[in-house]
């Protein structure tokens, strides 16, 4: 049981959910022209990104709150069950929370869990 497998559902489904004010994790600030929103992040097994275009963060984000939330889901999805970011208020946030995969979100997965995710749109 150390790996957790025996607590994982056989069909992993997008959740946990983390709600932003944003639709997810941007490679950029999001308020900036060009700023894109990356559908799948992916961890190693130690939570680790590994596959992450490079970001730019902006200076007024001075609590790491995209760091925060990044680092947190990683943890998450590092342990085989991955983690959809998305924007509160949102029929996106709603979809997330009935356990439905977004239209619009990051999720975050584990490498080698692409079975039971997919990218958001």
């Amino acid at each position: 049981l150390s790996d957790g497998a025996a607590l994982r559902p056989p069909s992993v489904r997008p959740a946990p959910s983390s709600l932003t004010d944003v639709a997810g994790i941007f490679d950029r600030p999001p308020g900036e022209d060009g700023a894109a929103l990356l559908r799948r992040i992916v961890v190693g097994p130690s939570g680790e990104v590994v596959d992450l275009p490079q970001m730019r963060t902006a200076a007024h984000d001075v609590t790491g709150g995209v760091a925060a939330k990044l680092s947190a889901a990683a943890r998450v999805a590092a342990g085989g069950v991955p983690v959809v970011i998305v924007e509160v208020g949102t029929v996106h946030a709603e979809a997330a929370l009935r356990g439905e995969w977004p239209e619009r979100c990051t999720v975050v997965t584990g490498r080698g869990e692409t079975r039971h995710t997919r990218a958001c749109a």
